[in-house]
């Protein structure tokens, strides 16, 4: 097979080219690798960077990684025993999530049920403190595993002041017609601005509120470096009879604003690495075209 007399000319020419100067195009094609692996490695660590940071702010804002949520029913305990065997799954904090009515209360409230040990490491800010936590402390007592106690958002506490302004010692709470009396035993601090809200231990809620065996969602905090999305596109196919894994909508504002920031500034920092390498490519290229434009003119 004969290559065209214009392929064998240019072959021709660049192999000149390189016997002539070899020092010269080795280092051209040097700065052009360097060039292209400088964009492919902040690429590379800008992904893993806005992994990491979101995870962070996912902490600090007190929100799951990634959530596994039913399709219309509740989710059997056993996916909990699922998630947990998923190696790639750090926590697995199962809640119950119901609205239900107060005495006293016009509206209903957001109810949750959560395991202590689980939520305090994938959604410490849902947790509850008592109002005598310090004299709680020094007896050995955990109210949040009291199944009698109940912990208010202060949105809630506030609606729920009697005319002295003093916030009574205990709820009723009325569930497909039954009652349940609650001893109101402190606040959830964290809890988002005028959300209406009540935090009890998960075993007391499905006991009384007649949910046994069934959660509401799951929440899962992930293992260092573990990507939501490829998490999630993993891992959707095989629970798909059951639910689906969603990230959280809610990050709060200030995690939103500080995330934006963030990804602004790699994004920039990406650019400039790329227009470097690029320029630096070009430039080289131009270079060779120049000291070979006589020869190019002769031709």
């Amino acid at each position: 097979m004969r290559w065209p007399v214009a392929i064998r000319l240019r072959w021709q020419l660049l192999l000149g080219a390189l016997k002539d100067q070899p020092l010269k195009w080795s280092i051209a094609t040097l700065a052009i690798a360097v060039g292209v692996g400088l964009g492919l490695a902040v690429h590379l660590i800008h992904q893993h960077a806005l992994t990491q940071f979101n995870s962070g702010v996912r902490q600090f804002a007190g929100v799951a990684d990634v959530q596994w949520l039913p399709h219309s029913q509740l989710l059997p305990e056993s996916a909990l025993e699922t998630a947990v065997q998923w190696p790639d799954v750090g926590v697995a904090s199962p809640v119950i999530d119901l609205m239900v009515k107060l005495e006293g209360l016009d509206q209903p409230v957001r109810w949750l049920g959560l395991d202590l040990f689980t939520a305090a490491l994938v959604t410490p800010n849902l947790l509850g403190q008592a109002f005598d936590q310090d004299a709680q402390a020094s007896l050995g007592n955990i109210p949040m595993l009291n199944d009698s106690n109940a912990f208010v958002s202060p949105a809630l506490l506030q609606a729920l002041q009697q005319g002295d302004g003093a916030p009574p010692s205990r709820l009723m709470s009325l569930h497909e017609g039954k009652a349940q009396h609650w001893t109101l035993a402190g606040t959830v601090p964290a809890a988002g601005a005028g959300q209406l809200l009540v935090v009890s231990d998960i075993a007391a809620v499905q006991a009384f509120f007649g949910k046994l065996g069934k959660l509401s969602r799951i929440d899962l905090k992930l293992r260092e470096g573990v990507g939501t999305q490829a998490f999630i596109d993993a891992h959707n196919p095989d629970i798909a009879a059951l639910g689906r894994l969603e990230t959280p909508a809610d990050q709060g504002s200030r995690g939103a604003s500080v995330s934006q920031a963030y990804r602004a500034n790699l994004s920039i920092l990406a650019m400039v690495a790329l227009l470097t390498g690029g320029f630096l490519s070009f430039s080289t290229q131009m270079l060779a075209v120049a000291q070979r434009a006589r020869q190019w003119a002769l031709l």
